[in-house]
């Protein structure tokens, strides 16, 4: 301490001693310019600015011997120290905005007035609605979208203090056997109902009394039905049919009943009644041989057909020309051959001793396509001949040239 003041002491008494050499210096040797003013004016300003530059380097020398000087780890902790401002992290950004504070607001689920849940928030109550109409679109197989709370249901703002229950629990509430909600599902589906056929008898006074024939077999049909179904809290409530279309006929089954009395003897010539006009089809008798049964009723049967008398082996030629449609050994008509003419004539000849004929073939009039024989249930050698319209047997004669 003592070297300080010391060394102040000597530093002014420099810079007097240079005052007071410039002050010697400007009283013998003034400057024209300044002769005839009054002492002191320009070396007053040059005493000033030599004074402050020399304080301002005692000040610099005292600060740093004061520094020099002070006690280890005293400099440090003296000197003001200044605390870097905290910094707030920011938040990572994300693809969601950020959930407003509205929305974690405790919320009570309200049921035709009255509270019967209340969750953590508006979302959490929102998301758990959501997924009690999903829950009952699914048991109703229907789309969510198309179901919807047919009880009232409303989120209320609850008071903090208010017991709340996590979204599992008020999932499991609102969707158990005793659950307050009515939640409505519908759903359109269309489905495919069978149409059963019916049987039909009709009366034939061609036929004897007792005999059933088969006219045409029948088949269901199938028709398309839009029916939309609503459902209440996944069980089924109502049905209603929107559309219906047919998808395939339904054809019924036609049985035609004999009604005609049986009598003794046999046929007459003009037997049974003639059916629809040939056109220009033009029929001849299928083997040269004499009729020895007639068409009509015989015997408490009917016959449905003409015979001819004819050695076995006799050619049996196309009445008319045609398509072989059938070519086989039938049961009791033994072997039978078939002829379509069109226009819904067909022509049979049964009991063949042998056939000539494919089916598939087109024959000509004329043309032979078996042989006579005795083959089925008969008692000798003859021909069986039937011409049928449509299915239905009409007595030859009415159409043979």
């Amino acid at each position: 301490m003592e070297k300080r003041f010391d060394l102040t002491e000597n530093i002014e008494k420099a810079n007097a001693a240079k005052l007071a050499r410039a002050d010697e210096s400007v009283r013998h040797e003034p400057s024209p310019a300044t002769a005839d003013k009054p002492v002191g004016g320009s070396g007053d300003k040059r005493f000033k600015f030599v004074a402050l530059a020399a304080l301002a380097v005692a000040l610099i020398v005292v600060s740093a011997l004061l520094y020099d000087a002070a006690p280890a780890g005293v400099a440090d902790s003296a000197l003001p120290t200044r605390t870097p401002a905290a910094v707030t992290p920011s938040p990572a950004p994300s693809g969601e905005p950020e959930p407003s504070q509205a929305q974690y607001v405790r919320t009570s689920i309200a049921v035709d007035g009255e509270i019967v849940a209340t969750l953590a928030s508006r979302e959490a109550a929102e998301a758990v609605l959501d997924d009690v109409l999903e829950h009952y679109a699914l048991l109703s197989q229907a789309d969510a979208a198309h179901s919807q709370f047919v009880s009232e249901v409303e989120l209320r703002t609850a008071a903090y203090s208010a017991a709340v229950l996590n979204s599992e629990e008020a999932y499991i509430l609102l969707t158990s056997a005793e659950t307050p909600v009515r939640v409505q599902s519908r759903t359109t589906r269309v489905t495919t109902v069978s149409v059963q056929h019916e049987v039909l008898e009709v009366e034939d006074s061609n036929l004897m009394r007792g005999m059933r024939v088969f006219e045409s077999l029948g088949r269901d049909g199938i028709r398309g039905v839009t029916v939309q179904y609503v459902f209440e809290n996944g069980a089924l409530s109502s049905e209603t049919v929107l559309s219906e279309e047919v998808i395939s006929e339904v054809h019924d089954t036609v049985i035609l009943v004999g009604t005609l009395e049986p009598r003794d003897g046999t046929p007459g010539r003009n037997e049974g009644s003639r059916g629809i006009s040939q056109g220009e089809l033009r029929f001849a008798s299928p083997v040269d041989g004499v009729v020895s049964l007639n068409f009509g009723r015989c015997n408490y049967g009917f016959h449905q057909g003409l015979d001819y008398e004819a050695d076995e082996g006799t050619d049996v030629t196309a009445s008319c020309g045609g398509t072989v449609i059938c070519a086989m050994e039938r049961g009791g008509m033994g072997l039978v051959v078939e002829l379509d003419h069109g226009d819904g004539f067909v022509t049979r000849y049964a009991h063949l001793g042998e056939i000539l004929v494919e089916v598939g073939d087109e024959v000509a009039s004329g043309d032979v396509i078996g042989l006579v024989g005795a083959t089925g249930n008969c008692d000798a050698p003859h021909l069986h001949f039937e011409l049928r319209i449509f299915g239905r047997a009409y007595n030859p004669r009415y159409y043979l040239d």
